[in-house]
């Protein structure tokens, strides 16, 4: 006598005929590999930035700078914290300027511009204060272009911090004029066009 076949119950039908999805494939992006800006930033590397269509990595960071850097962060945010004012300290968050896909070392982005980036990898222009801590190994001109590059995509002031030298260099853009003011040891940095009453000594930043 032949098998009577197994009959298939409505459940186990609609599984089957169900069509099969393939799980999405994430690329995986390296250093030195040429992008568009659309693929960098649905898929940004961590520690990379996105130059000239190219993926390059940050390096460079010494004890010191990361010291330097988590301090800053640290003081900002102490600010805005005694000040109950909106906003939030970022620290190597992505952001657009009108040519590149840049980490500033450290970030403040105000309240309104917070509601801007829920749910999105990077801010489509740059943060409102940036600071950008210099490396041994970075050259002075490349750290005065990205300043000015992030001023023309929206910051409004940018602070050049060298750890080694315990100088900060901080621009504003006026008239389509970069401001500069130096800061040493002997002069704490007071803001300029952001956070009035921002106040930092650097023997306090640096020691």
């Amino acid at each position: 006598m032949a098998a009577t076949p197994a009959l298939s119950t409505p459940a186990e039908l609609e599984l089957s005929s169900a069509p099969v999805v393939n799980p999405e494939v994430i690329p995986v992006y390296r250093p030195g590999q040429a992008v568009s800006l659309a693929d960098f930033l649905a898929h940004p590397p961590d520690q990379c930035e996105w130059i000239d269509h190219i993926i390059e990595e940050k390096t460079g960071m010494t004890l010191n700078h990361a010291a330097t850097q988590a301090k800053l962060a640290y003081l900002w945010q102490q600010y805005l914290f005694q000040e109950q004012l909106t906003g939030r300290v970022l620290v190597e968050a992505l952001c657009r300027t009108q040519t590149q896909g840049r980490r500033p070392d450290v970030a403040f982005v105000t309240g309104e511009l917070l509601g801007q980036i829920a749910g999105k990898v990077a801010l489509d222009q740059s943060f409102p204060l940036i600071a950008e801590i210099a490396s041994p190994d970075d050259p002075g001109e490349g750290l005065l272009a990205k300043a000015k590059e992030y001023l023309e995509s929206g910051a409004q002031e940018v602070w050049i911090i060298f750890p080694e030298n315990k100088i900060v260099l901080t621009a504003i853009m006026a008239s389509e004029t970069v401001h500069w003011q130096v800061f040493d040891r002997t002069n704490p940095i007071v803001t300029r066009a952001i956070l009035p009453g921002l106040v930092v000594n650097l023997a306090e930043l640096f020691q």
